[in-house]
Formats: C-alpha cells, structure tokens, sequence
C-alpha cells in the first residue's frame, strides 16, 4: 500500500531511501520469528520454555514500538505489519 511516512519525524534521521510507511517490514519479521521461535520452544521439553516465549515477543514488541517512537510509522503500520507476521507463522508452522 502506498501510504507516505509520518512528515515530522522525532529524530534527526534522515532516510535515504524513501519508501512507504504501510505495512512495518521491521514489525512483521519481528513478530513472525517471535511466533515461529515460541511455537518451537513451546513445543519441546523445556521445563520453563513460556519464560523464552513471552521473551521473544516482549523483544519483538520492542522493535515494532522502537518504528513508532522514531517516527517513521504510525501505529496501524505496525499493528497490521505485527498481525501480517504472526499469521504468516501460524500459517506456514
């Protein structure tokens, strides 16, 4: 979809390339490898493997939150970019 990026960005970064904002690449990979990894560890013998599961996705949830506060997404890009990468997993797991 060609949705422009947010004009007032928080930083002084600059993009080089332009590119557009919607769906969050950075959010989708995230949560596709949180999902994927935590279907895996939830799925082994590991006594504690819930603690790695509720890990990746805090990280992953840092990552699409980090797209937000630089200001080079709005917060629809990264929910639907997050949802696009989990049922990707679930899809192909």
């Amino acid at each position: 979809v060609r949705r422009s990026r947010p004009k007032a960005t928080k930083t002084t970064y600059d993009l080089w390339m332009h590119t557009y904002s919607f769906p969050s690449g950075h959010s989708s990979i995230s949560f596709a490898f949180a999902t994927s990894l935590s279907i895996l560890f939830l799925s082994s013998s590991l006594e504690y493997s819930w603690i790695y599961a509720l890990a990746f996705f805090i990280v992953a949830i840092c990552i699409a939150l980090s797209r937000i506060v630089v200001g080079v997404h709005y917060a629809g890009d990264v929910l639907i970019g997050s949802l696009i990468g989990i049922l990707v997993s679930v899809t192909l797991l």
